[in-house]
């Protein structure tokens, strides 16, 4: 019998708060039964990003798997599936903007990594952000010293054309995106597109990132309501997550502090609006899962 291996690539950044995702997955006890497993990023991030730079469509040798995913440390007649964090495609600042354009080339180097990973099947994930905000905590982490000279335009930021591009490069591979500014409120519905049946999340799970918003009393208190209220449809469900938050989060996690020069409410409200017609788009884009309230 001869395992099958397949793998979850989360691309992104440390600005779109998609990385979460593998810092839940990690705590869920169900993914061992779905033979799910869930690597710190220092393992094989590096040497994955070395593999698929050659871009000579060379796979992966046993003794790089070996090196990045510990294969002998696996049942070698159970099948595997990897879920990898990958910020490397997006986050340097020649692929994050350069020349005027955002992620220029992200599909290539989507599959590339895809290359190296053949012939196991690959899916994609991707948290998409409100443009304005991604630039802003980039910004912030005093990355990108070259953006105070020629500072990126974040309203020719659209994430149809990302996406389009990956879908383009990977016509055949599952997409999967939603937005950070939904993920609280979705995060149960994230999680369970892994396989898990939605009774089997954990409440701490499905509540990670509204609990990190909200004070210790709120967190407590939701997951108590949860609890008691276990037949909640997911309508409702993030409704009540979202009462909650607005009730208890402290005021300065809700404002939006938007670091870039010059910038206006007037812009953020432009900013928006893109942003949500943008979101529209990409949730029309043939092969492209949409994970939204």
């Amino acid at each position: 019998m001869t395992r099958k291996i397949q793998y979850t690539i989360q691309l992104g950044t440390s600005f779109d708060e998609g990385q979460e995702l593998i810092w839940s997955l990690v705590k869920e006890p169900w993914i061992t039964q779905e033979n799910i497993y869930v690597h710190r990023p220092r393992f094989y991030r590096s040497h994955l990003s070395r593999l698929a730079a050659q871009a000579d469509g060379t796979q992966a040798g046993p003794q790089d798997l070996q090196k990045m995913f510990h294969l002998d440390q696996t049942d070698p007649d159970q099948d595997l599936h990897f879920v990898l964090n990958m910020t490397e495609p997006m986050q340097p600042e020649t692929h994050f903007y350069a020349d005027g354009k955002w992620f220029d080339g992200l599909g290539v180097r989507a599959a590339r990594l895809r290359a190296v990973l053949s012939p196991a099947p690959v899916q994609f994930m991707l948290c998409l952000r409100n443009p304005a905000m991604l630039l802003s905590a980039a910004l912030t982490s005093g990355d990108y010293p070259a953006y105070d000279a020629a500072l990126p335009n974040p309203f020719t930021l659209r994430w149809t054309d990302v996406v389009h591009d990956l879908r383009a490069h990977l016509p055949d591979a599952p997409i999967t995106v939603w937005c950070a500014e939904e993920s609280p409120l979705i995060w149960g519905k994230v999680l369970s597109s892994f396989g898990a049946p939605e009774h089997e999340l954990t409440l701490d799970g499905q509540t990670h990132l509204a609990r990190s918003l909200m004070n210790d009393e709120g967190g407590k208190r939701l997951t108590e309501y949860l609890r008691e209220h276990p037949d909640l449809t997911d309508d409702l469900r993030a409704r009540v997550i979202s009462i909650f938050i607005e009730k208890f989060t402290p005021p300065e996690k809700l404002e939006a502090n938007v670091a870039i020069p010059a910038w206006s409410e007037d812009k953020q409200i432009r900013m928006d609006a893109l942003y949500a017609a943008d979101l529209e788009q990409v949730a029309k884009i043939d092969g492209v899962t949409f994970i939204t309230v």
